[in-house]
């Protein structure tokens, strides 16, 4: 303690010890003692008592250190496992959900304690609930890397049709006529394959003037080419060499706006008599993926939506426009630049839903490509009239359905429970496509 510390204490029991002494002496000099007088005397008495006592100090007390192995640690809330499973057990779940029996998903539901009751397709239902949403969340706890898009994928295909055509569009049953595909490695951010074959059409055998000279392919080129069906198998073919197609490989189609898929893909199946296989069903547009990351994209000066991106790049297009392996090359291009900056994700899909209104305006956003403003009024109206025609319509993919894999759900799958879906889907597969146009030209 203080030198003056210690003389404070002094004066302070100094001044108890002058008020008790005239306590005592008002005692000596009164007959009567009353219970208040006794009370102060109390208190003054042991507030002196207790001050000595906090005065002293016990040099001879020594400290007594507690061993480590004796000490209570303070008591911390261990935050519980969100999983039961291990990710990499999720992961597998995930890629092979769509393929696995009963006994499968009653597995995976014992290990998360789930209900394992119910048919095969309630399982399934219940297994995609817990664990597409364990997934997403392990997508989510990944530490951010320049290269979002690997951890969705391992490779992209680029691709970009070309069709029968004529300057008209409105109510043109468009048939491919050029099926392209590059492939990218999304690792290593380069193009590895190139494909192309040529289609022969069935509807109008003939090239327009127009189509030959917008698409320069040549009448004698569609002659000697494959119908869609064996093109389709060309096409598969090709990809089996990469393992595309094979549970452990992720990719995604990628191409210049909707149409390619949801028009002139279902359109062609529709014509072939083939269901839209599902790997057509989602994609990435990279048009809409490119709008999002910078605001919007130039419009009115004549370019096409991938010249317009390459330049907001600083990129130049390499190969003949409306060539559709060149187109597809360009496109390869954008998708490997931005895959450096940006995430790319599936963002459109074809299904039975309705298509929202926000569908329909980025159309309308996406016309607004061209300063013809008669040629945008009859795209739009011939957009209208697919939307009315196709069975499977046009819509958008939001993050939170990527990454959970709610888009998979989607109403256009073989085990629809709708009875009235199930007509439709029936009726739609079965009629002459061709009626169609008779109709409506009648």
């Amino acid at each position: 303690m203080s030198a003056e510390g210690s003389t404070e204490n002094e004066k302070f029991l100094e001044s108890l010890r002058s008020l008790l002494k005239v306590s005592h002496d008002h005692e000596k000099s009164t007959t009567e003692c009353n219970f208040s007088f006794v009370f102060s005397q109390f208190i003054i008495k042991r507030l002196v008592e207790s001050a000595i006592d906090n005065s002293r100090t016990d040099d001879s007390e020594n400290y007594v250190e507690i061993p480590h192995e004796q000490q209570i640690e303070p008591a911390t809330r261990v935050e519980p496992l969100k999983s039961m499973v291990e990710p990499d057990y999720v992961r597998k779940v995930i890629r092979q959900i769509d393929t696995m029996s009963s006994e499968q998903l009653k597995e995976a539901l014992t290990k998360i304690k789930v209900s394992t009751g119910g048919n095969r397709k309630t399982l399934r239902k219940r297994v995609a609930q817990y664990y597409r949403k364990e997934n997403a969340l392990l997508s989510r706890k990944l530490e951010p890397v320049g290269n979002k898009t690997l951890r969705y994928f391992d490779y992209l295909i680029a691709t970009d049709f070309e069709c029968t055509c004529v300057e008209v569009i409105y109510d043109y049953p468009h048939e491919i006529i050029e099926l392209p595909a590059v492939l990218i490695d999304v690792r290593d951010k380069r193009i590895i394959s190139e494909f192309r074959t040529y289609v022969r059409p069935v509807r109008n055998p003939v090239l327009s003037d127009f189509c030959v000279d917008f698409t320069k392919i040549a009448q004698e080129t569609v002659d000697e080419a494959p119908y869609f069906r064996e093109a389709l198998e060309k096409l598969y073919q090709w990809m089996r060499k990469f393992g595309l197609g094979e549970k452990k490989t992720r990719f995604a189609f990628v191409t210049d706006g909707p149409h390619d898929m949801w028009k002139f893909m279902q359109f062609q199946c529709l014509l072939s008599n083939i269901r839209m296989p599902h790997m057509f069903r989602n994609f990435i547009n990279i048009k809409k993926t490119y709008k999002e990351n910078f605001n919007g994209l130039v419009k009115g000066n004549g370019k096409s939506g991938i010249e317009n991106m390459l330049d907001g790049l600083g990129l130049s297009f390499i190969g003949n426009k409306h060539s559709g392996l060149d187109d597809a090359k360009n496109i390869a291009q954008i998708v490997i630049h931005l895959m450096s900056h940006y995430e790319l994700r599936i963002n459109q899909k074809c299904s039975w839903t309705e298509p929202a209104a926000q569908t329909i305006k980025e159309n309308d956003e996406e016309l607004g490509d061209t300063a013809d403003l008669k040629s945008i009024d009859v795209s739009r109206r011939d957009f209208q009239l697919w939307l009315r025609r196709l069975p499977l319509k046009l819509s958008s993919v939001t993050r939170r359905e990527f990454l959970s894999e709610e888009y998979l759900d989607c109403e256009s799958c073989d085990e629809l429970t709708d009875e009235k879906v199930k007509e439709r889907l029936r009726h739609t597969y079965k009629c002459d496509i061709y009626q169609i146009f008779e109709k409506n030209k009648a």
